[in-house]
């Protein structure tokens, strides 16, 4: 079971005993140079360990004659499987500090994202300069103390009592966040072991991104393909088997046509969040920029599709579109007539028109990529973005859910003559009666006995027929009247 040593060790003796317990490839503990000595100087250290006497985390601090300097937390691999490093080491460190001293951090986390940790040290009581309090309790350190520390730290220097008055559930809360925080340099997603199993955590969003609880080979499976910038969506899809059945049905579809190799990174947030493991890419074509959307790169990296990986043909698909005016456009992949593969385009000529698929209008003030390079000022002034390729789709699907987009001859002029209709379409329609022969000798057929008075089942008799009349008129009349 895991278990703050009840040791306190010095830096260089928490250096070793870490270098001595990381995996393969993990860094040792290092401080910048600044931080060896002076006002953020720590000489006393406590380890977490686990069962095998392995460290899974430390902390450290320094006691001076007004104040306790606390920071250093950080956690190894190993300690990212377990949860309560922290809660744990901060517990342990309480009982070894003053109890009559101020407590003094500057919350600068590793991978630069500040913005969290400081919301982290609020919720541990902490006080920031910007912060109602702050002066209150910055006054309680001798003048000089707070000058040289708000000197070195304008924004991210804090202070508080040992013993600050807080709701339990917010501290709570405030430990299990700082799992999450103290991590690696540039480590953006972690492993967090949770009730139904193992989440991976993106540490930019706070937000979990498996839906379902993952075994510990499952989570490591995950954390491999985000650092590859595959895709994760055998653990990201929905729970629902309906919409699981649904997506089964229609990604097979996609085309795996990917853009070529001197397509760059685009940094356009996408709705759906396809943006994160896989960015949109983009290329310009002069002033005529080409984007392919993150969501579709985010269908063709999975396990699902045709295998065709080809990336020669997206060049031949904007010499096609590019002298479109702005719209939505569809074509044919294919000059077979017997090939139903077909593109879907939009167009942006438009200054403020919303970009598809983002929450992102088009801005005519942007420059070309050239430009950005050279110095120079080229501004863009229409991009082509492809939103979705098709294997197949029948001419009902496309009338039904894209109503609104063009055809463009292409690869091919018109519409194929075999081109599946699909089922609504291909069903029989009821025509234009034709003309009573009035002179048909044919004999009428004799009315059931029980419908010669209006009565029966059929409710068709003459008394019947007369009543629906008379409500017919009635109707009109007041209709009439009305207008």
């Amino acid at each position: 079971m895991p278990k703050v040593i009840p040791n306190v060790f010095t830096y260089e003796q928490m250096q070793q005993k870490w270098l001595q317990d990381i995996e393969e490839g993990e860094e040792p503990y290092t401080r910048r140079s600044d931080l060896q000595s002076g006002r953020y100087a720590l000489d006393k250290w406590l380890i977490r360990v686990d069962d095998e006497n392995k460290t899974l985390a430390v902390i450290g601090w320094k006691e001076h004659s007004s104040h306790t300097v606390c920071g250093g937390g950080l956690t190894t691999e190993r300690g990212k499987q377990i949860k309560g490093n922290m809660k744990a080491l901060m517990a342990a460190r309480k009982s070894q500090i003053p109890q009559d001293k101020m407590m003094v951090t500057a919350l600068v986390h590793r991978s630069g994202n500040n913005a969290r940790w400081l919301n982290f040290g609020r919720g541990q009581k902490y006080r920031f300069p910007n912060d109602e309090g702050f002066e209150e309790y910055a006054n309680q350190l001798p003048p000089a103390v707070k000058e040289d520390w708000l000197n070195a730290y304008p924004e991210t220097f804090g202070v508080k009592p040992v013993n600050p008055t807080s709701a339990p559930e917010e501290v709570e809360k405030a430990y299990y966040d700082m799992d999450l925080y103290v991590i690696t340099k540039n480590e953006r997603y972690v492993r967090d072991l949770g009730k139904t199993g193992y989440n991976i955590i993106d540490t930019d969003t706070s937000k979990k991104l498996n839906t379902v609880g993952l075994s510990k080979s499952q989570a490591k499976h995950m954390l491999k393909l985000l650092k590859e910038g595959k895709s994760v969506w055998e653990y990201t899809k929905p729970r629902h088997s309906r919409w699981k059945s649904q997506l089964r049905k229609s990604l097979p579809n996609i085309l795996k046509v990917m853009p070529p190799s001197e397509y760059r990174n685009y940094s356009v947030p996408e709705k759906d969040g396809s943006h994160v493991p896989h960015p949109p890419k983009a290329f310009d074509y002069g002033t005529v920029r080409a984007i392919v959307r993150g969501h579709y790169l985010l269908g063709v990296h999975g396990s699902h599709g045709t295998s065709n990986r080809n990336t020669d043909e997206i060049e031949k698909w904007v010499n096609c579109v590019k002298d479109k005016s702005q719209g939505k456009y569809w074509f044919y992949r294919k000059a077979d007539e017997n090939n139903y593969q077909i593109v879907l385009v939009d167009i942006y000529t438009i200054m403020g028109s919303r970009i598809a698929g983002t929450t992102k209008d088009f801005n005519r003030n942007m420059p070309s990529f050239a430009s950005l390079e050279s110095g120079e000022t080229e501004l863009i002034t229409k991009l082509i973005v492809f939103t979705n390729f098709f294997a197949k789709m029948t001419l009902s699907q496309l009338q039904r859910e894209h109503t609104s987009r063009t055809r463009i001859d292409c690869f091919f002029n018109g519409v194929k003559p075999t081109h599946p209709k699909g089922e609504v379409i291909q069903q029989k329609r009821k025509g234009p009666r034709e003309p009573k022969d009035i002179f048909s000798t044919k004999p009428r057929p004799t009315p059931r006995k029980e419908n010669l008075n209006g009565s029966g089942s059929g409710g068709r008799g003459p008394r019947n027929r007369r009543n629906k009349q008379n409500r017919n008129s009635e109707a009109d009349f007041q209709r009439r009247r009305r207008r």
